[in-house]
């Protein structure tokens, strides 16, 4: 059974438009809070804005103990071309690309997976 619903969720992700995509044991994946002190430089300019970011996100030592509830996860990666390193125009529509993948893979996991399915993304929501 498990097998079958790891298959049709990289299965989702790969027709979504990710270019490799795989399961992987969640103990191998490091947290560091660390990641919540750049949060909180605001390098962004999204700190305390939105709704996915820190503050109103929670606790990063609560949300990093919260991945350990799950014994798997999806992990999948987005490739997109750029003309140069200063190809702003291909870098917005990189992120336009990789959020619609994130929003379709939460409605597919809402479908596959458990109803509290954690659904963690790199960069802004864009919501």
């Amino acid at each position: 059974m498990e097998n079958n619903i790891f298959d049709k969720l990289i299965a989702a992700a790969l027709e979504g438009g990710a270019y490799r995509a795989s399961i992987i044991k969640t103990d191998l994946i490091a947290t560091d809070r660390a990641f919540r002190d750049m949060c909180a430089s605001n390098a962004c300019g999204m700190y305390g804005k939105c709704y996915m970011c820190p503050p109103d996100i929670g606790d990063i030592d609560e949300l990093m103990a919260r991945v350990k509830n799950y014994d798997y996860a999806l992990v999948y990666q987005t490739v997109s071309s750029l003309e140069d390193s200063y190809d702003f125009e291909g870098m917005v529509e990189a992120k336009k690309s990789a959020v619609a993948l994130a929003q379709k893979l939460r409605k597919d996991f809402s479908e596959l997976c458990r109803a509290d399915a954690l659904h963690l993304g790199a960069g802004g929501c864009g919501i």
